[in-house]
């Protein structure tokens, strides 16, 4: 409680210091092809610099969709817990459902342009004309990693391994073009996030109909339910 307390009471003894946590400088220029970057300070001591690319439009939908994928990921790693399905399938779910969800993220907060307007420096890298867009190459290993690790589950349905590996290629053909400032690496990072939504909605369904059967015994004909002894004494009567 009293490491609680001293951390209110720092937060309450910031906010009395300043009018106010973080303040936009307005827009900078920036020494490289990129949308509206502010200037923007907080505590009043460090400035930060932070992408202003307007959200509304595909983006926005594609970043929700990414998120509702993640959620419907991480409710399919619930239901096969409860299950009892085996560990490396319900893994695959659970880190499917991260991933998601760190891409959606990146995708409405613009996370790995704004890491990249605060590390310029990645911009001297012979190739490379914007720092973000060695921080989008780091997508690519992870998701080889994860197809190569969980290979067996993808490998259970052939729609989901074709579509894990168109999605990788679009993947890759989209870092390239951006890496080339081609308008081209939308349209690719659209069927990469098409591919992959296909083939995990697939498999779900797949690993949900073949892990949650409900198995009821059935009665044969030839078994009858004994008669109860009320019944069995009101017989008699009934045949006089």
């Amino acid at each position: 409680m009293a490491g609680v307390g001293l951390g209110i009471g720092a937060l309450l003894g910031v906010l009395l210091l300043h009018d106010s946590l973080f303040s936009s400088r307005g827009p900078v220029e920036v020494p490289y092809p990129a949308g509206e970057v502010e200037r923007v300070r907080l505590v009043g001591a460090v400035d930060v610099y932070v992408d202003g690319e307007p959200r509304p439009g595909a983006s926005i939908f594609g970043a929700i969709g990414l998120l509702v994928l993640a959620t419907a990921s991480l409710v399919t790693f619930v239901a096969l817990r409860f299950a009892g399905a085996r560990r490396h399938l319900r893994l695959f779910w659970l880190i499917a459902a991260a991933g998601l969800a760190v891409a959606g993220a990146d995708e409405l907060l613009a996370i790995h342009e704004t890491i990249g307007h605060n590390l310029r420096f990645l911009a001297d890298v012979p190739g490379v004309k914007r720092p973000d867009d060695l921080l989008l190459l780091l997508y690519l290993p992870g998701a080889l990693a994860f197809a190569w690790w969980f290979r067996e589950v993808l490998r259970e349905h052939r729609l989901t391994l074709g579509c894990m590996v168109a999605a990788i290629v679009c993947f890759a053909l989209s870092a390239a073009g951006d890496l080339a400032s081609s308008r081209a690496e939308e349209w690719f990072e659209l069927l990469a996030g098409l591919f992959i939504a296909t083939g995990l909605l697939a498999l779900m369904h797949r690993h949900l109909k073949t892990n949650l059967q409900i198995r009821v015994g059935v009665v044969g004909p030839s078994v009858r339910p004994a008669p109860l002894a009320g019944e069995r004494a009101r017989e008699p009567a009934l045949d006089r």
